[in-house]
């Protein structure tokens, strides 16, 4: 007797091939009985759905060798370490204009950071001299304001 259900199993996924719906027929009937369910059911569907399951069967089988292949090409990927490149020589006169645009840069913040400074410095200065000259006009005028009440 014919084993119901041809299972393949592979790396946790189960493919399950179920058995065809003549070969449980078949197993129903007496084999003296099989040509003329055979002529009723359809020789020609009886004979599409067996190759269709040998199709089946080669698709996993193909499957299985692919998953197969692809886990030794994997475990060589990761058992080797990548391949070590080596480094194209540097371009001529790039070190030298990396150093110079470095220098102008530096240059110019120093710049900025000395103008931000004098203009702090110079409003520092003005603020000094309004509070001066309106503590020298107000004492001015205070002067003026006594001066006239005497």
């Amino acid at each position: 007797m014919m084993q119901h259900r041809e299972v393949v199993e592979e790396e946790s996924k189960l493919f399950e091939v179920r058995e065809l719906l003549w070969e449980k027929i078949k197993e129903q009937l007496p084999s003296v009985e099989w040509t003329e369910a055979r002529s009723i059911i359809g020789e020609s569907l009886i004979e599409k759905n067996e190759e269709l399951k040998q199709e089946i069967l080669g698709l996993i089988e193909m499957w299985k060798a692919f998953q197969k292949d692809n886990n030794e090409k994997m475990q060589q990927t990761e058992s080797s370490p990548l391949p070590t490149r080596s480094a194209l020589p540097e371009p001529p006169h790039i070190r030298e204009r990396l150093e110079k645009e470095i220098s102008f840069f530096i240059e110019e913040l120093s710049k900025r950071r000395t103008k931000k400074k004098l203009v702090e410095k110079t409003e520092v200065l003005t603020c000094e001299r309004k509070n001066s000259s309106e503590i020298l006009l107000g004492l001015t005028f205070q002067e003026t304001e006594k001066d006239k009440s005497v």
